[in-house]
Order: structure tokens, then sequence, then C-alpha cells
């Protein structure tokens, strides 16, 4: 998911095998008035969070830190963006335990 992502895009993020993740990074895009204001997290288990809005400021990510959970995938859907042309993901990291 890249540039110009809307509500209602997704990605998913596949392992090989199951990793017990506990923390994800999300960064948009440092564009003002093109942020992605709500996402939904769901894990392959079903679990889901709904973290709020990310930061639009070059270098800021939203932490998202949740008890530790056995997954085989991870995936974001964006809820919501503001009314700009480039709101989407640029990075998303996940640590593993």
């Amino acid at each position: 998911m890249g540039l110009h992502a809307k509500a209602g895009a997704k990605l998913r993020l596949p392992w090989d095998k199951p990793i017990t993740l506990s923390r994800l990074w999300l960064f948009g895009h440092p564009y003002q008035y093109e942020r992605v204001a709500a996402c939904r997290i769901t894990l392959s288990d079903r679990t889901t969070f709904e973290p709020g809005e990310l930061p639009n400021v070059e270098g800021d990510g939203l932490e998202v830190t949740f008890p530790p959970r056995q997954t085989e995938w991870v995936e974001i859907e964006i809820l919501a963006t503001d009314p700009g042309k480039n709101c989407g993901l640029a990075e998303v990291a996940a640590f593993a335990e």
C-alpha cells in the first residue's frame, strides 16, 4: 500500500511460520492534509486493534503495542484518510519476540 490509499485499502504481511508479535510501528506519508486518520490491525487469530491516526510528520510513526500474540500474518486496513491524494502507509515495522 503506498500513495493513493483510501478507506478500504488493505495490506497483509504474511510469515512462513507463526511468530510471536507484540509491537508494530506504522508510518504514514509526511504530507499535510494527507494522513491516515484511522486504521485497523488484524492478526491471523482475528484479534483486532484500532490504534488511531498516524502522524504525518517525517520520521514520526505510531507505535502499537499489545500482549504477545502468535500470528501467521498481520493485516492493516485503512478506515479513514484526510482528503489529500497521497494518503497511505510509507513503512510498517513488525517486531517478533
